[in-house]
């Protein structure tokens, strides 16, 4: 009996928090889940989150003044509260678009929970999106996005929904978007719009 109490619990402590999500106050960081709040950091200079699939870590961009104005920074974050969040990335300015690492925003982790996913500041019309190692702390540019989307199940599970901004031929601009994997190569336009979105996320 005891022994299949103990597997009971082992196997509850394993399931993803699936209803859990994050919410943002003030700068502070909460965990909501099953209709109980608690407070994971009380720092005040959270600016954006994201939440695992599993529910079990958050990367947060955490902003900080320096001798050269304001800057952000990527965290780690064990949702049990088990440690001090670690630093994953700081802010590294570059001439170079592809290259320049600030202003991170637009977080995602990737499918398999390895690798995170941000867009950072480069062109005057577009960012510049981003792939960081979780473990290594690599990063690598795949591509200019304006905002991203990953495909967590079905048969594209693991590629990654951007969106580009892209000039009309006779003139204008617009907002596009496209599939690409996880390398950055573009693997079919999809066109504009939220339908557009929402039809590949279900």
């Amino acid at each position: 009996m005891r022994h299949l109490i103990a597997c009971l619990l082992l196997a509850t402590a394993s399931l993803p928090l699936a209803a859990a999500s994050l919410n943002l106050q003030q700068g502070n960081l909460l965990l909501e889940d099953a209709g109980q709040s608690r407070l994971l950091l009380d720092t005040h200079d959270v600016r954006e989150a994201v939440l695992s699939a599993d529910g079990r870590q958050a990367v947060l961009v955490r902003s900080q003044t320096t001798a050269d104005g304001e800057s952000s920074a990527l965290w780690l974050l064990d949702t049990a509260g088990s440690g001090e969040p670690r630093r994953l990335l700081e802010s590294r300015p570059a001439d170079e678009p592809k290259q320049n690492l600030t202003d991170f925003n637009t977080l995602a982790f990737s499918a398999d929970g390895r690798q995170l996913y941000f867009l950072s500041s480069a062109w005057v019309t577009s960012s510049a999106l981003h792939r960081l190692d979780l473990q290594s702390g690599q990063t690598q540019y795949l591509s200019d996005a304006n905002d991203l989307r990953v495909i967590g199940t079905g048969k594209h599970a693991g590629k990654l929904l951007v969106q580009k901004h892209k000039y009309r031929t006779g003139g204008g601009s617009q907002e596009v978007w496209y599939l690409i994997d996880a390398s950055g190569r573009e693997l079919r336009r999809l066109g504009e719009g939220e339908k557009v979105l929402q039809d590949w996320l279900r």
